[in-house]
């Protein structure tokens, strides 16, 4: 949880660092990147590009952010770099195919910053979302259908079963170009209302199920369950190790320890 019962806002420790690490490895590079290389409906042309697009963004938007956020906190933040390199992924998953090199380590530094300011507006909300899930998955991924209007290059054609239908270098249909390669304004304003219909779609279907389930009265726990902590009190034990979780991270311990877990007491070595 990333706010406190008085609203102060905690930091999470390093064994959930190290959890959003290992699926950031395993969505860009077991995920995204082996699955847009070994597509063999590209042949032999962009697939090449796909690599580089897509591992060019991620490096982009996890550089941009820790960037962004140094001056503020003086620290080279490990939480939101990942989170960078993750809106990174995310804002490449859509013009992965139609952007070239340079376009995409401008939209994926972009995409890092969104993440930053997304992580912050959903603060100003007092929304409570621990690893910033909406500003990576939903804002970057907002920007990164914006994107495709802008930086699609033009080069490679619509793809079809044995390859691109056309390419611009053959004077074949099907090719694609954003606003800053010559293509006007019109990919953009496709990408617009396409973003749009599934941002309201997606927001009205989600808040009518979870009102739904509200009237079940099974959307939150007991209050003594939040009092004591999830993980504590459906799953028997706490997420994290002691020493990770109960004095040694940036965590904020409650004073009165974690539900039935009491704060542990310091050994007497540590008091000498």
């Amino acid at each position: 949880m990333r706010f406190g019962l008085d609203i102060a806002q905690q930091r999470m420790p390093w064994s959930e660092v190290a959890g959003r690490a290992r699926f950031a490895d395993q969505l860009g590079f077991d995920g995204i990147w082996g699955f847009d290389h070994f597509q063999p409906m590209y042949g032999d042309g962009p697939g090449e590009c796909f690599e580089a697009n897509t591992t060019l963004a991620a490096c982009a938007g996890g550089l941009t952010a820790m960037a962004w956020i140094y001056p503020r906190v003086k620290k080279w933040d490990m939480g939101i770099t990942i989170n960078g390199f993750l809106g990174g992924l995310v804002a490449i998953t859509c013009p992965c195919y139609w952007v070239d090199p340079l376009g995409a380590i401008i939209l994926g530094a972009i995409a890092g910053v969104v993440v930053v300011l997304g992580v912050d507006f959903i603060e100003w909300l007092r929304i409570d979302d621990p690893i910033g899930a909406v500003a990576v998955h939903g804002f970057a991924g907002i920007w990164g259908t914006l994107s495709l209007g802008l930086f699609a290059s033009g080069k490679f054609g619509l793809p079809g079963p044995t390859g691109p239908i056309g390419t611009s270098a053959d004077g074949l249909t099907g090719t694609v170009k954003g606003l800053f390669y010559g293509g006007g304004g019109e990919q953009l304003l496709a990408q617009v209302k396409g973003s749009l219909t599934i941002t309201v779609a997606t927001l009205a279907i989600g808040f009518a199920l979870m009102y739904l389930v509200k009237l079940t009265r099974t959307l939150r726990v007991s209050e003594e369950g939040e009092l004591e902590g999830l993980d504590i009190h459906e799953h028997g034990g706490p997420a994290y190790h002691m020493e990770f979780g109960m004095g040694t991270s940036y965590t904020t311990i409650p004073s009165g320890g974690y539900g039935s877990l009491p704060i542990p007491e310091p050994s007497a070595k540590s008091e000498a």
